[in-house]
């Protein structure tokens, strides 16, 4: 006991705080379907509240009936399908520098004519940034490299693009060659195979979604909140989130101010300093045991995806339109089922 509060030893972390309904409710409302909420299933929920400092005895049991209850996340949820491809991975021995750039869209028209999106994601922490553009111009992914990548995370060493011709014109190769960042292309045969650009699209895309549901021209609006509720979610190939690998500490959430915890109850000022230190002093051994982690997911996902891969072989074939209506018109956010 700590005054009122019950407290629990944690193999996980530091202690965690003792909570019951409707506390236990609030939590899972704000951490699922709050600003910082990114709609996760029920074992990233559950992990999530422990990650934060909560802690309750049917805390997985409910964290999955409450994903499952869900209206948003069964009309959205993706239809399963076998692999095209069998599972190339690539790895980054160091954060930001390696990234995948890719282009999603066309979106929905938002305000200034925004209706296409740029998303880059570093390999090591998975840490992605994205930016809503009227426009898919050179220029314009100069500019994004520029400001997200070079000004807030320093001149990468290698960007991983596909072929479109936003990324292989001249201007953009002169450069990147004049910062000295090597460019890498997918292949002419599959020209959409970035991989890692691929996958954070999906994402991206599918928290939004949640998010919107018929309000689909405020998709910019929503960006930040998505990014941040990706941004502090554990990612299971590395075992913390992108957060904590870039920054060393993990972020305070708003559940932590109206549900009070141990970390945030207990800590003063001056521990609070003397611990960040601490954890930039051990943050390059939490990064190297990342890697570890990742190298060991890759390979379980490897064997276990490449044994559902079917090779399509194209053919020449004529494709039908239908009419869509007034779906057509919500791309990327239509509903699964």
């Amino acid at each position: 006991m700590k005054g009122d509060t019950l407290i629990r030893r944690s193999y996980y972390g530091p202690h965690l705080t003792f909570i019951k309904y409707p506390q236990t409710l609030e939590v899972l409302c704000k951490i699922h379907d709050g600003k910082c909420g990114n709609h996760a299933g029920g074992r990233s929920l559950a992990e999530k509240a422990l990650s934060i400092g909560y802690f309750w005895p049917t805390m997985r049991k409910d964290s999955t009936e409450y994903a499952r209850r869900c209206d948003r996340c069964q009309r959205y949820k993706p239809i399963p399908g076998l692999p095209a491809e069998e599972y190339h991975p690539q790895n980054s021995p160091w954060p930001f520098m390696q990234w995948a750039i890719d282009l999603v869209g066309p979106m929905p028209t938002a305000p200034a004519t925004k209706e296409m999106m740029i998303v880059a994601t570093d390999y090591f922490t998975k840490w992605i940034e994205v930016e809503a553009l009227p426009s898919t111009k050179e220029a314009d992914v100069e500019r994004f490299i520029w400001k997200n990548i070079i000004y807030r995370f320093s001149c990468p060493q290698s960007i991983v693009i596909d072929n479109g011709t936003q990324f292989v014109g001249r201007q953009i190769i002169a450069f990147l060659a004049k910062y000295g960042i090597k460019q890498h292309l997918s292949t002419l045969r599959y020209p959409q195979g970035n991989g890692q650009g691929e996958a954070s699209n999906k994402i991206v895309l599918d928290c939004l979604k949640k998010r919107l549901e018929g309000a689909e021209g405020k998709w910019v609006d929503e960006l930040p909140g998505v990014l941040w509720a990706y941004r502090t979610t554990k990612r299971r190939s590395t075992g913390e989130t992108p957060f904590s690998l870039a920054y060393g500490m993990e972020a305070i959430i708003p559940p932590h101010i109206t549900v009070p915890s141990m970390s945030i109850e207990v800590g003063s000022l001056d521990q609070n300093c003397r611990q960040m230190r601490i954890n930039l002093d051990l943050l390059e051994e939490e990064r190297e045991k990342a890697i570890v982690r990742v190298a060991a997911y890759q390979q379980q996902l490897t064997s276990y995806y490449n044994k559902k891969a079917k090779i399509r072989q194209e053919k020449e074939r004529r494709r039908r339109r239908r009419n869509l209506g007034r779906i057509f018109s919500w791309g990327n956010f239509l509903p699964q089922w």
